[in-house]
């Protein structure tokens, strides 16, 4: 059986020798109904090949590390039936549910980390892996109370807190992320990653002064690290410092020039154009020009990433591929050029029409037009889609420094339907607005003022 393999697998091309010798093990494994195993004393030369006592458990390990999981369950399964004190292991039955994972069996990956505490109580890793599932399950308590067990179990264990932190980021409590990831970090000094993940959870609560020293102190160690000096150009230019927003998108790029790279430093060159921050010293102002020469190159390299000669996806990246399209959508609006950002809104549109951010810019478009009745039209397609999402959905307005909720969006229908008189579609959306406005609001003593002005006469 081995003569046999390594005839066959000597003849693959590009195949390292150690590779092929693991190719050979596996062969002979699957030949002999798994009852026998090469096991090399010597990469070179293969001896001592031959039944050798196996170690399923090491062959499942190899399988796993290899992605071949079917064949990393069977060689589980091999491994208790030749050692039935195994079903008892809380590891392997731990081991099996990380598998089970991997392949998208969720319930019977719970069902093992379930075996697993029953063996096993205090076994912190079971209820470290269970959580993220009860989460993809939406059972987002157990996961926490997973999370918090394993953490009791193991106080010390760094990967713990990160875990927790990556739930948190998940769920969008980045406060409780923030606080994560600095006691991961307090634990382990030496895992830079943490360091990164400190400084996105401050970025993402605003803390820019912090996010910024983090970043810094991250690039020491890790100076051609992708995405983080786009993250400080990104803070930068929200600071309205666009120099120093310039200097970081343009080191990013150096390492790799992305779309979103081409997307982020056209945003900059368009806030200089606008005259926004702190006064230039670049002397080249053609702002305008480079910034629309960004925004165009990263659609054409979006396109090329993601779509063939059909026009059909190659990947799963269509969201990103849209959003490309944001920033010159942008820039068209914001430099007054509707009908070149009608064009690119209703391409936006063609790739993904399940979202309300792109008929809220048709609105916004149309409504500064004038064009009211056309405006009207896409507030409704807006608050449909708004309303398929969910009633709390928060959308992006102009410039994206606010949000709306479903109840802007009636309020926006109301005073579009008063421009095309349709009085009363007007009240009814005003009354809308005020049920779905939340209690104590601001928002709702100005929309009672709004139906009484409007709403109350004959």
């Amino acid at each position: 059986l081995y003569s046999q393999a390594l005839a066959s697998k000597m003849l693959e091309e590009d195949v390292s020798i150690e590779q092929v010798f693991k190719n050979v093990r596996t062969e002979v494994l699957k030949l002999s109904g798994d009852t026998q195993s090469p096991v090399e004393e010597s990469k070179l030369t293969g001896k001592s090949f031959f039944l050798k006592p196996i170690n399923f458990l090491q062959i499942a390990n190899d399988f796993y590390y290899r992605g071949q999981y079917e064949e990393c369950l069977n060689a589980y399964q091999n491994a208790i039936k030749h050692r039935p004190e195994f079903k008892d292991d809380p590891w392997l039955l731990t081991n099996i549910g990380v598998v089970y994972a991997k392949i998208g069996s969720e319930d019977k990956a719970i069902e093992y980390y379930n075996l697993s505490i029953e063996k096993d109580s205090t076994y912190a890793q079971a209820y470290m892996n269970r959580a993220p599932q009860y989460s993809l399950q939406k059972m987002y308590k157990e996961a926490l109370d997973d999370y918090n067990t394993a953490i009791n179990f193991d106080p010390l264990n760094d990967s713990f807190y990160a875990e927790r932190a990556s739930y948190f980021h998940w769920m969008g409590e980045n406060e409780n992320s923030l606080k994560d990831y600095k006691k991961a970090y307090e634990l382990n000094t030496k895992y830079k990653y943490y360091l990164m993940q400190i400084a996105i959870e401050y970025q993402l609560t605003n803390q820019n002064e912090k996010a910024i020293e983090a970043y810094l102190e991250y690039l020491k160690f890790k100076p051609k690290a992708k995405e983080i000096n786009n993250n400080l150009a990104m803070i930068y230019e929200e600071l309205e410092e666009h120099e120093k927003a310039l200097k970081h998108i343009n080191k990013e790029m150096e390492i790799d020039e992305t779309p979103g790279n081409y997307t982020v430093r056209g945003g900059i060159y368009l806030g200089f154009y606008l005259g926004l921050g702190k006064q230039s010293t670049n002397n080249d102002l053609n702002y305008y020009e480079k910034a629309l020469q960004d925004y165009t190159k990263a659609i054409e390299m979006a396109k090329n990433l993601n779509f063939n000669d059909d026009g059909l996806s190659n990947s799963n990246s269509l969201g990103m591929y849209q959003a490309i399209y944001e920033g010159r959508i942008q820039f068209f609006i914001l430099t007054n050029q509707y009908e070149l950002a009608t064009n690119d809104i209703n391409t936006s549109i063609k790739i993904d029409n399940t979202t309300p951010d792109n008929y809220y810019k048709l609105f916004y478009v149309f409504n500064e037009q004038e064009k009211y009745f056309d405006a009207y039209v896409q507030i409704n397609n807006c608050i449909t889609k708004a309303e398929l999402t969910t009633r709390d959905f928060r959308i992006g307005t102009i410039g994206w420094e606010e949000t709306l909720t479903i109840s802007d969006l009636y309020l926006l229908r109301a005073e579009i339907s008063k421009k095309i008189k349709n009085y009363t579609g007007s009240c009814q959306d005003y009354n809308t607005a005020l049920q779905l406005a939340e209690e104590d609001s601001e928002s709702r003593s100005e929309i009672e003022k709004l139906i009484s002005e409007n709403c109350n006469s004959e």
